[in-house]
């Protein structure tokens, strides 16, 4: 599903990306369907036909919802349901020529409209799901999993516990079912955590399968039923895993720091299709089944969600004439990347999602060059890229600070995926590289944008360490010079507050370095306290750096300010004193990007 264009409608594509085609559901009324919901079709189990819910509004302002059948191409549909009450959870039967749905009881219709069957009584059920062979039916009623036979007949209570059960489906060979459960969340929150529970179709061998302290959900049975994939958040985002069902070989994928959502298995078990939020809006992913060959299907600024597979499309000429194809985004080739081999393969693992992000953004980037939802894809990715860096582990650090070429091969291995590594007192850190982002995405970018990326690239190793200025007075001035005047030049840049803020941030503490001086790189010569020796006076450096930048630079307000300071220091014989303190506590710091009062 995709909220593309003027609605939310189905789309369908091939599994490399390319041929999309909008599937145009036509309502009762005649007219185009949008959805208010995104996941309110349901494919029929051989891809040629949808069941979607129609909200119809009623007298006294009440919604009634309806079921109907149509043909993907957008022809022969069918009402099934008509009834007064609301009419939900359609499920399509495994040969697709029946449906049940949810009425506060389960219901049967064969897919043509007729032969409606009654399956429970009084039972307040929901959420029907199918068994593999379609003789029976399990479903959700008052908090706990029953399952019935799809005639009516011998049904039985799979769970009997106060917390909420429900959501259960079966596995491939029918012998077991998977649902959730609140049972464990013995905290009673509002909204409540779940597990994912394995239970056999006759109620015994029940078990915890994902056993977390957090919110497990959203699982699917792999075609064999040896795994389910499902959602958690138990790294602080959403991101996809797969587990076996026996609670063991337990793995996680997607993009670290993004949220990862609505997993689908192939039809042979070899691949997973999925949503992420990855660059900003939610788009379409595929990986194997172990996380490798990750890549981008769908690259659009809506959100792309809900992703099935269907083992045949039908499409008649007129609905993909009218659609109209979109092909996939193929961008441009990384370089090739340093590797680590197989001796901290599972970090190449984690990083391979966030490489992947980077074609991703590309792609998306490239289709709105030069304008501000090129800039506004930018920086939602921009602003999460290192954050998404998994934690290297401690092998890894140890092998790190074993000796230089470790460090220098990690800084290369962070380098070819667009990252810097940072040391400092033993830590080691990583953040973007922006030399890295201005080859890849610059291009695509705003002028404005690309200005602040050359800046930052070429401040990328910083100022100072340890309390110590290790560039020069000149080129610090340099660097508050630059920034004033991109501020100064690109008020409108103000629109992205994060690196609005970033900026006038990185001014703010170049010109305190500047004129205030540094902790182990002061201003004056040292004198008691500040060393036995020294005359106490200005920096003959310092001096002259500040001379220099009046006389290049007199119409900045960094060169007024400092001009006033050394003016300040001239009457004092350029020796430290009040008077410099009270200049920098009772003159107005600049501030420039910022309306000034006569301005």
């Amino acid at each position: 599903m995709s909220a593309r264009g003027d609605c939310v409608a189905p789309y369908v594509m091939n599994a490399d990306g390319s041929g999309v085609v909008r599937v145009n559901l036509v309502s009762p009324l005649g007219d185009r369907l949008c959805g208010p919901e995104r996941d309110n079709v349901w494919w029929s189990p051989d891809g040629s036909r949808l069941a979607f819910l129609f909200f119809e509004d009623l007298a006294g302002g009440e919604d009634q919802e309806n079921i109907y059948v149509i043909n993907a191409n957008g022809s022969g549909i069918t009402q099934l349901t008509g009834d007064p009450a609301s009419d939900i959870d359609p499920a399509w039967s495994p040969d697709g020529t029946r449906l049940a749905w949810s009425r506060g009881d389960i219901y049967v219709i064969n897919a043509d409209g007729s032969g409606v069957t009654r399956v429970t009584n009084g039972f307040n059920a929901s959420d029907p799901a199918w068994s593999p062979d379609g003789t029976r039916l399990a479903f959700a009623s008052r908090w706990d999993i029953y399952v019935v036979n799809a005639d009516g007949s011998g049904v039985v209570r799979l769970t009997n516990h106060p917390a909420w059960d429900g959501n259960a489906r079966w596995s491939p060979d029918g012998a077991k079912l998977a649902f959730l459960s609140e049972r464990d969340d013995t905290l009673r929150r509002v909204d409540r955590r779940k597990e994912i529970y394995v239970i056999n179709a006759d109620g015994s061998g029940l078990r915890n399968l994902t056993n977390d302290s957090a919110n497990d959900f959203g699982f699917v049975w792999s075609p064999d039923g040896g795994r389910l994939a499902f959602v958690s958040d138990r790294r602080g985002d959403r991101d996809i895993y797969v587990v076996n069902t026996d609670g063991s070989g337990l793995t996680v994928h997607g993009f670290p720091g993004a949220e990862d959502t609505d997993p689908a298995w192939s039809l042979d078990g070899t691949m997973l299709v999925f949503a992420s939020e990855a660059t900003g809006d939610f788009d379409i992913y595929v990986m194997n089944a172990d996380g490798s060959g990750l890549r981008n299907l769908t690259d659009n600024p809506a959100d792309d969600r809900f992703p099935v597979w269907l083992p045949t499309v039908q499409r008649s000429p007129a609905t993909a004439s009218a659609a109209g194809s979109q092909p996939a985004a193929s961008p441009a080739p990384a370089a090739p990347l340093e590797s680590f081999g197989p001796r901290f393969a599972p970090l190449e693992r984690e990083l391979a999602p966030l490489l992947a992000s980077v074609d991703s953004a590309q792609a998306r980037l490239r289709r709105d060059s030069g304008m501000a939802r090129a800039d506004s894809a930018f920086v939602a990715f921009h602003s999460s890229f290192a954050a998404r860096v998994p934690y290297w582990g401690e092998d890894f650090e140890n092998w790190l600070q074993s000796d230089s070429a470790a460090y220098d091969s990690t800084q290369r291995y962070f380098s070819s995926r667009g990252m810097v590594l940072r040391s400092a007192e033993g830590e080691f850190w990583v953040t973007e590289d922006p030399d890295f982002l201005v080859r890849r995405l610059g291009a695509y970018l705003t002028r404005p944008m690309r200005r602040y990326l050359e800046i930052r690239g070429q401040e990328k190793y910083g100022y100072e360490a340890d309390g110590g200025l290790y560039i020069s007075w000149d080129e610090l001035a340099d660097r508050i010079v630059t920034w004033e005047e991109f501020l100064e030049a690109n008020p409108g840049f103000a629109r992205w507050d994060s690196l609005w803020n970033e900026a006038q941030g990185w001014y703010a503490r170049y010109l305190s370095a500047y004129v205030s001086g540094l902790e182990n790189t002061p201003l004056f010569d040292g004198r008691p306290p500040l060393g036995p020796y020294g005359t106490g006076t200005l920096d003959r450096d310092v001096r002259a750096s500040y001379e220099r930048l009046v006389a290049r630079h007199g119409g900045t307000q960094s060169a007024r300010f400092v001009r006033g300071l050394l003016d300040v220091l001239g009457r004092s014989g350029y020796m430290e004193g009040p008077e410099r303190e009270e200049y920098l506590q009772a003159t107005p710091w600049p501030t420039p990007g910022r309306r000034r009062p006569g301005s």
